[in-house]
C-alpha cells in the first residue's frame, strides 16, 4: 500500500466557529443522519450518505420480480438506479479538507476550488498537521470514541456498480477533498469537546483569500 503524505488540513466555518476551533481547539462532530438530510446545494449534504449499494440497469435490462404465490414476473426497464441505504444509521462525522504533498507535486500548483468558500467566511490552515493530527487522535481517545479515519473516496453514481462505505460519497463533492473520522456509536446526537489552542500551528485566513492561495511545489525545498 502507498503512503500519501498529508502536507496541511484546512478546516472551513464561520468566524466565530475558526476562532473557537483555533483558540480553543473546540472539535464538534455531527451525526451522519444530519449530513444525510441536510439540503444545501451539493455542499454538505449528501442524500446518498449512508448508501451501502448502488446498481445502475442499463436500458433494456431484464428484471425479474418473484412474488409470494411462487410466480415469476418479467419487467423490461428503461435506464434504472437503484440504491440500497441504511435506514437507521449512527455514528458522527469529523470533516477536513486535507491537501496532499503527492498531490501538489502531481500538479506543480494546486489551487482549491472556490466553491469551499460557500462553507463559511473563514478558514483555518494548520502548519504542523503531524501535532494537530496527534492531538485530535488524543482527543477521541479520552472521550472514549471509537473512530476510523481515512480519505473518501469519489465515485459516479451514475456508472458505479457494488458496494460502499461511509468513507464513499458522490463524484459532486469531490472538489472538497474531503478527509473524514467517522466516530462509531449508538447517539445520534453530535459530539463535541475541545484539544487545546492551537494558535501555535495555525492560521486563520477569509475565505475570499481562496482566490489567491496557491500551493506550489518547489523542487528546491521539500514541500
Amino acid at each position: 500500500m502507498s503512503t500519501v503524505n498529508i502536507q496541511t488540513f484546512i478546516k472551513f466555518g464561520s468566524e466565530e466557529n475558526i476562532r473557537d476551533l483555533q483558540e480553543n481547539g473546540t472539535i464538534y462532530c455531527n451525526t451522519i443522519e444530519y449530513f444525510r438530510q441536510l439540503e444545501d446545494s451539493y455542499l454538505r449534504g449528501d442524500s446518498y450518505e449512508g448508501t451501502f449499494k448502488i446498481t445502475n440497469y442499463p436500458p433494456d435490462s431484464k428484471i425479474t420480480l418473484y412474488l409470494p404465490d411462487k410466480k415469476e414476473i418479467e419487467l423490461k426497464t428503461a435506464k434504472l438506479h437503484l440504491r440500497e441505504f441504511y435506514t437507521d444509521i449512527k455514528g458522527n462525522i469529523y470533516c477536513l479538507t486535507a491537501i496532499t504533498r503527492e498531490e501538489i507535486i502531481k500538479l506543480e500548483t494546486l489551487k482549491l476550488d472556490l466553491k469551499n468558500s460557500r462553507f463559511g467566511t473563514h478558514f483555518l490552515l494548520i502548519k504542523d498537521n503531524q501535532q494537530f493530527f496527534d492531538r485530535l487522535m488524543k482527543g477521541f481517545e479520552n472521550e472514549k470514541l471509537s473512530i476510523k479515519t481515512g480519505f473518501v473516496k469519489y465515485y459516479d453514481k451514475h456508472l458505479i456498480n457494488g458496494e460502499l462505505d461511509l468513507f464513499h460519497k458522490s463524484k459532486e463533492f469531490e472538489y472538497q477533498k474531503e478527509f473524514r473520522i467517522i466516530v462509531k456509536n449508538d447517539r445520534q446526537n453530535p459530539i463535541k469537546f475541545q484539544i487545546g489552542s492551537l494558535k501555535e500551528i495555525s492560521e486563520i485566513f477569509e475565505t475570499k483569500d481562496l482566490e489567491t492561495l496557491v500551493c506550489q511545489y518547489n523542487p528546491q525545498h521539500r514541500v
